[in-house]
Protein backbone atom coordinates (compact mmCIF):
# COMPACT_ATOMS: atom_id res chain seq x y z
CA UNK A 1 0.00 0.00 0.00
CA UNK A 2 1.56 3.78 -0.78
CA UNK A 3 0.40 4.91 2.53
CA UNK A 4 2.56 2.50 4.55
CA UNK A 5 5.66 2.81 2.34
CA UNK A 6 5.40 6.54 2.86
CA UNK A 7 5.26 5.97 6.58
CA UNK A 8 8.31 3.39 6.22
CA UNK A 9 10.34 6.44 4.89
CA UNK A 10 9.22 8.69 7.72
CA UNK A 11 12.10 9.84 10.25
CA UNK A 12 11.20 8.40 13.59
CA UNK A 13 12.38 11.59 15.06
CA UNK A 14 9.71 12.96 13.35
CA UNK A 15 6.83 11.32 14.48
CA UNK A 16 7.53 10.85 18.39
CA UNK A 17 7.55 15.01 18.31
CA UNK A 18 10.26 15.27 20.53
CA UNK A 19 12.12 17.05 17.62
CA UNK A 20 14.79 14.22 18.02
CA UNK A 21 15.75 13.49 14.66
CA UNK A 22 17.80 10.72 13.88
CA UNK A 23 21.39 11.09 13.48
CA UNK A 24 21.50 9.93 9.43
CA UNK A 25 18.55 10.87 7.44
CA UNK A 26 16.97 7.45 6.24
CA UNK A 27 17.38 7.13 2.64
CA UNK A 28 15.44 5.11 -0.34
CA UNK A 29 17.92 3.28 -2.97
CA UNK A 30 17.85 5.00 -5.64
CA UNK A 31 16.00 8.37 -4.62
CA UNK A 32 17.32 11.58 -4.65
CA UNK A 33 16.35 12.78 -1.39
CA UNK A 34 13.59 12.42 0.64
CA UNK A 35 11.01 14.55 0.99
CA UNK A 36 10.15 16.77 4.31
CA UNK A 37 7.91 14.76 6.01
CA UNK A 38 5.07 17.26 6.53
CA UNK A 39 5.10 16.04 2.68
CA UNK A 40 5.13 12.87 3.52
CA UNK A 41 2.40 13.09 5.76
CA UNK A 42 0.18 15.54 3.53
CA UNK A 43 0.47 13.16 0.88
CA UNK A 44 -0.56 9.86 3.23
CA UNK A 45 -3.59 12.47 4.09
CA UNK A 46 -5.23 12.74 0.61
CA UNK A 47 -6.96 10.15 -0.93
CA UNK A 48 -5.45 7.88 -2.89
CA UNK A 49 -5.94 8.65 -6.71
CA UNK A 50 -9.33 7.68 -8.15
CA UNK A 51 -10.69 6.37 -4.85
CA UNK A 52 -12.16 9.53 -2.94
CA UNK A 53 -10.80 8.18 0.34
CA UNK A 54 -9.05 9.70 2.98
CA UNK A 55 -7.34 8.21 6.35
CA UNK A 56 -7.21 9.90 9.29
CA UNK A 57 -3.59 9.80 10.70
CA UNK A 58 -5.18 7.14 14.06
CA UNK A 59 -6.65 4.96 10.63
CA UNK A 60 -3.07 5.29 9.13
CA UNK A 61 -1.40 3.83 12.58
CA UNK A 62 -3.80 1.35 13.00
CA UNK A 63 -3.61 -0.13 9.46
CA UNK A 64 0.24 -0.10 9.76
CA UNK A 65 -0.06 -1.66 13.83
CA UNK A 66 -2.24 -4.47 12.17
CA UNK A 67 -0.53 -4.57 8.78
CA UNK A 68 -3.61 -3.90 7.38
CA UNK A 69 -2.54 -3.71 3.57
CA UNK A 70 -5.48 -2.70 0.74
CA UNK A 71 -4.55 -3.24 -2.64
CA UNK A 72 -6.16 -0.22 -5.27
CA UNK A 73 -8.90 -2.43 -5.97
CA UNK A 74 -9.91 -3.05 -2.40
CA UNK A 75 -9.80 1.16 -1.98
CA UNK A 76 -11.79 1.29 -4.82
CA UNK A 77 -14.10 -0.99 -3.70
CA UNK A 78 -13.77 1.26 -0.24
CA UNK A 79 -14.83 4.40 -2.08
CA UNK A 80 -17.33 2.80 -4.27
CA UNK A 81 -19.18 1.96 -0.11
CA UNK A 82 -18.65 5.18 0.60
CA UNK A 83 -20.49 6.57 -2.62
CA UNK A 84 -23.68 3.76 -1.60
CA UNK A 85 -23.56 4.81 2.17
CA UNK A 86 -23.38 8.68 1.13
CA UNK A 87 -26.24 7.91 -1.35
CA UNK A 88 -28.41 6.49 1.83
CA UNK A 89 -27.82 9.56 4.03
CA UNK A 90 -24.96 7.82 6.26
CA UNK A 91 -22.43 9.99 8.61
CA UNK A 92 -20.35 7.03 10.48
CA UNK A 93 -20.76 3.94 9.88
CA UNK A 94 -19.27 0.62 9.98
CA UNK A 95 -17.53 -1.20 6.41
CA UNK A 96 -17.24 -4.74 6.80
CA UNK A 97 -14.42 -6.18 4.36
CA UNK A 98 -13.89 -9.47 4.08
CA UNK A 99 -10.40 -9.36 6.38
CA UNK A 100 -11.35 -5.94 7.97
CA UNK A 101 -13.47 -3.54 9.51
CA UNK A 102 -13.34 -0.36 8.97
CA UNK A 103 -15.13 2.70 10.64
CA UNK A 104 -15.73 5.85 7.80
CA UNK A 105 -17.00 9.48 8.60
CA UNK A 106 -19.01 9.16 5.25
CA UNK A 107 -19.56 13.36 4.87
CA UNK A 108 -15.85 13.76 5.03
CA UNK A 109 -15.16 10.32 3.29
CA UNK A 110 -12.38 9.32 5.89
CA UNK A 111 -11.70 6.23 7.18
CA UNK A 112 -11.46 6.74 11.12
CA UNK A 113 -10.00 3.41 12.12
CA UNK A 114 -9.57 -0.23 11.18
CA UNK A 115 -9.39 -3.55 12.88
CA UNK A 116 -8.71 -6.84 11.44
CA UNK A 117 -11.11 -9.96 11.48
CA UNK A 118 -9.31 -11.56 14.93
CA UNK A 119 -10.06 -8.08 16.59
CA UNK A 120 -13.43 -7.69 15.10
CA UNK A 121 -14.68 -10.90 17.73
CA UNK A 122 -16.98 -9.99 20.28
CA UNK A 123 -16.09 -6.25 19.22
CA UNK A 124 -18.97 -3.51 19.80
CA UNK A 125 -19.07 -0.64 17.82
CA UNK A 126 -21.38 1.97 19.00
CA UNK A 127 -21.97 5.83 17.69
CA UNK A 128 -22.27 4.90 14.34
CA UNK A 129 -25.89 4.79 12.07
CA UNK A 130 -24.84 2.29 9.38
CA UNK A 131 -23.45 -0.59 8.11
CA UNK A 132 -22.43 -1.70 4.64
CA UNK A 133 -20.91 -5.51 4.36
CA UNK A 134 -18.84 -5.74 1.25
Amino acid sequence: MQVQELLRRVDPGALSGSGVRSPTPQTVPGAQSAPPFAELLRRAMESPPGTGVRFSAHALERLSERDIRLSPGELELLGRALDRLAQKGAQDSLVVHPRAAFLVNVPNRTVITAVDLDQMRERVFTQIDSALIL
